[in-house]
């Protein structure tokens, strides 16, 4: 019973390192874009 539980135990922070390998990929989309975050800027302070 205490291995199987183990088993699991295991499978489940192989997930959360998938999970994370995912928010990296986002991240690095994120830095691609920033120039257009920042003239979206720009144009919010000009209408202001």
């Amino acid at each position: 019973m205490n291995v199987e539980g183990l088993q699991i135990n295991i499978e489940g922070p192989r997930m959360n390192v998938e999970g994370i390998q995912i928010n990296i990929e986002a991240m690095r989309m994120n830095t691609e874009e920033p120039h257009i975050t920042t003239e979206g800027s720009r144009m919010n302070t000009e209408a202001s």
